[in-house]
Order: structure tokens, then C-alpha cells, then sequence
């Protein structure tokens, strides 16, 4: 009997880390499409926010279960992984649907990208009912942020771009679909967005596409945050590439955890 009283708190510890694990989604959300989702470990079912990330570059995260861990490439909320992961927060991190090897712009602005997206918040909806939903994007997953806040915007509740692009950056007629370049947030009025949106971006980000005077430019009616210092990182980088990639201001370089806490000052806000 005492074997068994030792035995059950094991057997509640073990399906405490079992049912609080991060869960990759699979959903089919066009005929034969996966749209792959990681639900980070669960600590609340009845959060106040549900966060829907798209991450940078040409979103390719590609997870995968491996004996039983998930595996996937590095993104820019990783980083604020402790302060996200909370009662307060459920965070879904959307993935490249299984019909392409990347998100170039112009999908992230297509009828197929806002399919894929509603029914995946509709699936979301559905475990987390009370939570308001937040469309977050950093850099190029702004693009998605943004274009899918406006074709969805009686299902979302809140949009944060952070590091995003506004203006036109050329590229190659040849070049692949999942490519850098394309019409970024150009085309996209905010003030028709009828759900709050916050603009966060780098005094000094070096990357060529997303200068701060264009976020400044563009939020003449929305509401801005800017953030500054540590990373001094024009002087040794002259790639543009080297400039638009992690460890720069770019990527809130050893600012990740203040960009964190004013996003979430800001959703408290509107809560």
C-alpha cells in the first residue's frame, strides 16, 4: 500500500508534463493543404490573450516531432518565451502550409493564406472561447499580421507589427515566389483596421527594407513604440542580409525582453 501512496504522485507529475507539453497541429485547411501550428505548453485554458505569431523571413520554421520532442528553426518570440508563456497568454506559432516551400509576400496577402488562417483561428477559438485574439508578426510576418487582421477583422481583436517593412522592396522577376522582396505593407491603409494595432520598431534597425522613418511615417494614427540602444551593429555589418538577420536591432538584439513587456503593457490597455 505504501509502495502504491509513493507511486501516485509520479504517475501526477508524469501527466502534468504530458498534457502541458507544446502541441504541434496539423489541420487540413484546403483540399489536401496541411497548415502545420505549434500551441506552446498550455498553462491556462481560459487565457486573456491568444497570441497567432508569424514568424520572420520566408516562415519556414519547419517543425517536426522527433521521438517525442518538436523541432523546429529558431524565431524572434523565442526569446520572449517566459514572459508569453503565462496564465495570461496562449501563444500559437504559425508554420509554411505543406503546398509551399516558403511564404513570399504575395501569399501572405492571398485568399489561400486567409483560408489557411481561418480555420485555424476557428480551431483555436474552439480551445480557447473567451481569449481575444491577437495577430503578431515580426519583419516579413508582418505581412501576414497585417493582411490577414484586415480580411479576417471580425475574428481578431488585436494586431502588433514588430521590425515591419511598409514600403516596396524590388526583387528579381526569376526569383523564387518564396524570395525576399515584394509590396510588404504598402498597400495596406490602417486606418481601415478596425481592431487596435501596435507598431514596435528599432530606432536604429539597419536593415534596408524596414527603416524606422517608414514605421514612424506610418503611424500617424496608431500608436508606435520605439525602442533603442544596446546593439550598435551599422559599423560591422555591410550585407543587407547580415543586417536583416538575428543578433542585429533588426531582431531587438538584447532589447527582446523590453519589447515583450510593452507589448503586453499595451494589450493590458486595451484588455
Amino acid at each position: 500500500m505504501k509502495n502504491i501512496i509513493k507511486f501516485i504522485p509520479f504517475l501526477i507529475f508524469l501527466f502534468v508534463i504530458q498534457t502541458e507539453a507544446d502541441e504541434l497541429i496539423q489541420l487540413e485547411t484546403r483540399a489536401g493543404v496541411t497548415q502545420p501550428v505549434l500551441l506552446w505548453d498550455v498553462k491556462s485554458h481560459t487565457p486573456d490573450f491568444l497570441i497567432v505569431f508569424f514568424p520572420s523571413g520566408n516562415g519556414n520554421i519547419g517543425f517536426k516531432e522527433n521521438n517525442g520532442k518538436i523541432e523546429g528553426k529558431f524565431y524572434f518570440l523565442e526569446k520572449q518565451r517566459e514572459l508569453f508563456n503565462s496564465s495570461s497568454f496562449a501563444v500559437a506559432i504559425i508554420d509554411t502550409p505543406s503546398d509551399r516551400k516558403g511564404l513570399g509576400e504575395s501569399f501572405r496577402q492571398s485568399e489561400a493564406h486567409f483560408t489557411d488562417m481561418k480555420k485555424v483561428i476557428s480551431e483555436l477559438k474552439l480551445r480557447f472561447p473567451k481569449s481575444k485574439i491577437v495577430l503578431m508578426g515580426h519583419s516579413r510576418g508582418t505581412v501576414s499580421a497585417g493582411y490577414v487582421s484586415k480580411a479576417l477583422e471580425n475574428e481578431i481583436d488585436a494586431t502588433v507589427l514588430l521590425s515591419a517593412r511598409y514600403k516596396i522592396a524590388e526583387r528579381p522577376i526569376d526569383a523564387p515566389q518564396e524570395a525576399p522582396g515584394g509590396s510588404g505593407l504598402s498597400n495596406l491603409d490602417f486606418n481601415e483596421l478596425s481592431n487596435p494595432t501596435l507598431l514596435v520598431h528599432h530606432l536604429n534597425d539597419g536593415c534596408p527594407s524596414t527603416l524606422y522613418t517608414d514605421a514612424k511615417e506610418s503611424a500617424q494614427s496608431i500608436p508606435l513604440v520605439t525602442i533603442n540602444g544596446i546593439v550598435d551593429d551599422t559599423p560591422k555589418i555591410s550585407s543587407e542580409f547580415a543586417l536583416c538577420s538575428s543578433g542585429t536591432n533588426h531582431w531587438f538584439a538584447g532589447q527582446e525582453k523590453l519589447v515583450g513587456e510593452k507589448v503586453i503593457e499595451w494589450l493590458n490597455e486595451i484588455k
